[in-house]
């Protein structure tokens, strides 16, 4: 696993599941079909093996919240959890005409803050999942990738803004409230493909303290 600081505050933990996605694309995309984005949260969970009933799609959400639990270890330094609820969701971008509202109606990504969001705002907005932490895991990537095409754009300190680009079976994990935005690729074959989800931890026991 490998930390990626990109100012004081801004950073993105990332790593390989070592998973090969390639069984489940065909059924991901007969599930969504036409549609830009299929986001079914599948509820809200504690019970984490319970995820869903798809195999391949399980255990990419079990190893992608096993990472997830390391990085809130590393960043909470050890600090331990009495809960946690997760949620997750598949994504398309299409790599013709996506339609989701961070682009405009020629397919092509907004500018400034009209192409970003967050999760926690999200949260704010419509309820579900607090998110402490957001992930990202790249099923499909777009090819013949050229300057920032397929990046996924990170909102840093001062409006300063971030790229990284993803490959297949990358799994990212950021911040809930970091704003953050996916490019399209216009001259790929393929779409962007990528199972993501919130995960909120618990901590109703405080660190014993010495006074």
């Amino acid at each position: 696993m490998e930390k990626i600081q990109f100012d004081n505050t801004t950073f993105i933990w990332k790593s390989k599941l070592k998973f090969d996605s390639k069984s489940c694309i065909g059924w991901i995309q007969k599930r969504i079909s036409n549609a830009d984005e299929f986001e079914n949260k599948w509820g809200v969970y504690s019970n984490l093996s319970e995820l869903i009933k798809i195999p391949e799609i399980n255990l990419i959400a079990k190893k992608s919240i096993n990472f997830v639990k390391s990085v809130n270890q590393i960043e909470k330094e050890d600090l331990k959890y009495d809960d946690i609820k997760a949620d997750m969701w598949l994504n398309i971008v299409k790599s013709k005409n996506p339609v989701q509202n961070t682009f405009d109606d020629n397919g092509v990504l907004k500018k400034g803050l009209e192409k970003y969001h967050s999760h926690k705002v999200l949260y704010e907005k419509n309820g579900g999942i607090n998110p402490d932490w957001t992930w990202v895991y790249y099923i499909q990537m777009p090819e013949k990738l050229e300057n920032d095409d397929g990046a996924l754009y990170i909102m840093g300190e001062n409006g300063k803004e971030y790229k990284y680009i993803p490959e297949v079976d990358d799994i990212v994990v950021m911040k809930g409230d970091v704003l953050h935005s996916p490019n399209t690729a216009p001259n790929s074959t393929k779409d962007r493909i990528v199972l993501a989800g919130n995960v909120e931890f618990s901590y109703t026991k405080k660190k014993n303290t010495i006074i």
